[in-house]
């Protein structure tokens, strides 16, 4: 979470490596670090990404962040994310969801008859 240059707004942002890409890793730390923002800051909560970056945008729509525009920042064109009002408590919800699937995945399996 940072702000962006001269606006007042809170930006969530993530980069991983691409050899990291497509294992929840940025849903995961975006959705904690959203709820963090949004239960400690007052600043309205917005992401910015690269209009052809399509995975980064299902990541935010992921966790019900809404597409509001697209806007010159850091001179260029990035489609803009908001923080819906009531994200606090679908962001909670979709951090319990993906701790339970972590575990189911993690847990060993039950013994056969047992």
């Amino acid at each position: 979470m940072q702000f962006l240059p001269k606006r007042p707004e809170l930006e969530l942002g993530f980069r991983f490596a691409r050899e990291h890409w497509g294992h929840g890793y940025a849903t995961d730390a975006a959705s904690a670090c959203l709820a963090w923002a949004l239960a400690h800051r007052t600043e309205r909560g917005v992401a910015i990404v690269d209009p052809q970056h399509g995975t980064s945008q299902r990541v935010l729509t992921k966790l019900g962040m809404q597409l509001v525009g697209c806007e010159q920042i850091l001179g260029h064109t990035w489609s803009v994310y908001e923080a819906a009002p009531d994200l606090q408590r679908f962001t909670l919800e979709l951090r319990t969801r993906t701790e339970q699937t972590r575990e189911r995945e993690t847990s060993p399996a039950p013994p056969v008859g047992g």
